[in-house]
């Protein structure tokens, strides 16, 4: 029996453990939150109360069908829809976590909060594991992409597809720590969930995303980061909140980067003192480009691991920065009612030299722009049940943006009507309809396997939070 059969079977066998365990969360304290209760589930009620400690996760099982294909279940058949991207039933996320938090009043990749600043120091961590289809998209490059169960489906993708391969990934694996100084700051080190952009690749926990199918705006932003983020308080008054954020990490979802060069992390996040309303500004910046001096090419895997990719499509053995932004307003609108408003731009360089190989469109890369716009719009009906509609426009006019989910240059627009229901506080069913089509593509189409200019979408998915 190989590694890869070994790795396959203890990953069935843990997630038949958690399957079984199940069952005793519904057990659990009816006026306990919904995180956690696995932890207290096996080891009561008490757990964590004295030590801070959470051992929760959750499972997300989706369903999807489109308007061109079999729905008999065809991997990737809802490429570039990202997260919904088969057909048929899927097991996007089943995740196991063990958490210490930690006394603090500035949340290092979410928020300040209204919070007494604490005065003494602490320290938590945080460990995660989770696998389904989603692992693919989540798995972080020299982390994730060289444990035994990936490797198969990393170095053949076409074969992980059709087999609908689902992966395993620790998506968050890193220490954190409070300091008492100036207003209060938080140190987070190690592999973590990246903070730029609205939305976050975990289906809860809780989660910004209020649709089951995300953004072309999360497609093109970084998943997830190995380094520091350092989180401090700016301003705490009657009139506002402000924190800044500041990290230094290897390149974009990348635990060894090619390049060998440090990116950087910044954001301002402004709230109101009742916390209803949020305007985020996010950055990453860093050179971005493979170095072919350090590529292996004896053989296509190795080739692949040793340029980054999917992480990066530039080979050149100059320094090319990629820089993206992300400008978010989110906040409740009267009573019933939430927004939100995401603008993204971001800017690859390139030289346009010979040297300088884009390995889509080869020789003489010269640069590429992206930018988008979406809004979303949620209405509460009532305690369990809310509506929502969402607009999104993605110019990707070089056809770089959204790589590896397509290569296709132009206009990506989508429109998606759904309702999220939680007939639980521990369980949430969002069912959704989405429509995607194209525009300034000259006649390049991107679904139905390139033979298609738009899409219709009905996808739901059911998730238990434990």
């Amino acid at each position: 029996m190989n590694r890869t059969t070994d790795a396959s079977t203890s990953i069935k066998q843990a997630l038949a453990l958690i399957l079984c365990a199940l069952p005793l969360t519904v057990v659990a304290a009816d006026d306990a939150p919904p995180q956690g209760s696995f932890g207290r589930a096996i080891f009561g009620d008490d757990f964590g109360k004295s030590n801070g400690l959470v051992m929760g996760g959750w499972l997300e099982v989706g369903y999807a069908v489109n308007n061109h294909s079999d729905p008999g279940g065809k991997g990737l058949a809802n490429s570039p829809v990202v997260i919904a991207r088969d057909e048929g039933i899927q097991l996007n996320q089943v995740s196991l976590y063990l958490e210490k938090n930690i006394n603090t009043n500035v949340i290092t990749r979410v928020t300040p909060t209204p919070a007494p600043m604490p005065q003494g120091y602490d320290w938590g961590f945080k460990v995660m594991a989770l696998y389904g289809r989603d692992g693919q998209p989540i798995q972080m490059f020299g982390w994730d992409s060289n444990t035994a169960a990936n490797r198969p489906g990393n170095q053949d993708p076409a074969n992980a597809a059709l087999f609908r391969q689902e992966f395993i990934t620790y998506p968050e694996f890193h220490l954190n720590f409070y300091m008492p100084w100036w207003q209060g700051m938080s140190l987070m080190l190690g592999n973590f969930m990246s903070p730029i952009g609205h939305e976050i690749g975990f289906a809860v926990e809780p989660t910004p995303n209020i649709f089951y199918t995300r953004t072309y705006a999360f497609a093109a932003a970084p998943i997830d980061h190995t380094g520091a983020l350092l989180a401090l308080n700016l301003v705490k008054s009657q009139s506002m909140l402000l924190s800044g954020e500041l990290g230094v990490v290897r390149g974009w979802s990348n635990f060894k980067d090619n390049n060998g060069k440090p990116a950087y992390l910044a954001a301002i996040r402004w709230r109101t003192p009742d916390m209803k309303q949020w305007v985020d500004l996010e950055v990453i910046t860093g050179d971005a480009q493979a170095d072919p001096a350090k590529i292996d090419n004896s053989n296509a895997a190795s080739q692949a691991d040793t340029a980054n990719i999917p992480v990066t499509r530039v080979i050149s053995p100059n320094s090319l920065n990629k820089t993206e932004t992300h400008l978010t307003w989110s906040g409740d609108i009267g009573m019933q009612w939430k927004g939100v408003v995401e603008l993204t731009y971001g800017n690859m360089k390139g030289d346009g030299s010979a040297q300088t190989v884009d390995i889509i469109t080869g020789p003489g890369f010269s640069g590429a722009t992206y930018s988008g716009v979406e809004g979303q719009l949620q209405y509460k009906i009532d305690a369990k049940l809310a509506a929502a509609g969402r607009l999104e426009l993605f110019r990707d006019r070089n056809g770089f943006a959204l790589f590896p989910n397509t290569t296709v240059a132009g206009d990506f627009y989508e429109a998606t009507l759904g309702l999220q229901w939680r007939p639980a506080k521990n369980l949430l069913i969002r069912p959704e309809l989405r429509y995607d089509w194209q525009g300034h593509n000259n006649g390049a189409n991107a679904f139905a396997g390139g033979t298609k200019s738009n899409q219709l979408l009905f996808a739901t998915d059911i998730v238990l939070q434990y």
